[in-house]
This record gives C-alpha cells, structure tokens and sequence, in this order.
C-alpha cells in the first residue's frame, strides 16, 4: 500500500466517522445547540470566560494528546505498522472522540462540573469518594502504561 493511498483511506475514515457518527452521536443524547454554555451563564472572567471556538478547539487538541504521541510510535515498533494506524483510525472515532465528545457534553450540561463532583450529585458522597479514587488509580495506570511502553519500545 503506498503512504497516498493510505493517507487518502485514512482522511475518508476519519472524515465519515467524524461527520456520520457525530451526528449519530448528537441526535442520541439530544444534543441543544441553542442551549448557552457555562462560559456564557456564570462569565466572571477567570475561570467561565466566553471563547472563540478555534482557541476551545486548540486547548482541547492540546489537553486530549495523552496516550496518542507516545503509545502509537510504540505500538507500530512492537506490532507493526497495520494494527497502529488501525488504532488510530478506529480507536480515534470510536473510542477516543466518543470519550471525549461526552465529557464535553456532560460538563457542559452540568455547568462545568468535574466527573467526580456530578457522581456526587447524582449518585452521592459514597460514589464520589469510589469515583475519586477511581480517578486517581487511572492516573497512576496511564503512568504505568507510559512507562511500559517506553520500557518495551527501548528494549525491542
């Protein structure tokens, strides 16, 4: 397969995935676009602050990278590299997109609120303590993959 050909798949299938399933994806939670965010309602000019849509869309490029930049590369050294761009473009629009759409949608539904403090409200204070450690775990595991990875990817 040359590089254009699969430069080109890979435009289309992330291209479709994020136009078709986006959409799938907005009409199954119901998704209100003329429904104010919380920057617009509680604006107080530090943390709820109004922003053009390119600077929200390159803090959250920014903030979401994680995984990507360092367990692709590792992924292509160890297995090759068919099952990393596989991983990029189906883990991209099925996994990593989806995650992160919804976390978007449900702060902004929940008024900027973190994961942890919704659980809190919703399910109680039980919950929020299991899901706070749920949280600070996950980190902890993230870290450990980071590291594995790197080891893997030094010693193959």
């Amino acid at each position: 397969m040359t590089v254009l050909l699969l430069m080109l798949v890979s435009v289309v299938v992330l291209g479709l995935g994020g136009i078709l399933y986006s959409r799938f994806l907005a009409r199954e939670i119901g998704e209100d676009s003329t429904r104010q965010t919380p920057a617009t309602i509680r604006n107080d000019g530090v943390d709820y602050v109004p922003t053009p849509t390119p600077v929200v869309f390159a803090h959250h490029f920014a903030s979401i990278a994680g995984a990507g930049p360092i367990l692709g590369p590792v992924i292509a050294i160890v297995y090759g590299w068919v099952p990393a761009v596989l991983w990029v473009l189906f883990g991209g629009v099925f996994i990593g997109a989806v995650h992160d759409y919804l976390a978007t949608y449900m702060a902004t539904r929940e008024g900027g609120q973190s994961v942890a403090t919704v659980t809190r409200r919703i399910v109680g204070k039980d919950a929020f303590v299991a899901m706070t450690f749920f949280i600070i775990i996950l980190l902890g595991l993230v870290c450990a993959a980071f590291l594995n990875a790197s080891a893997i990817a030094l010693t193959s």
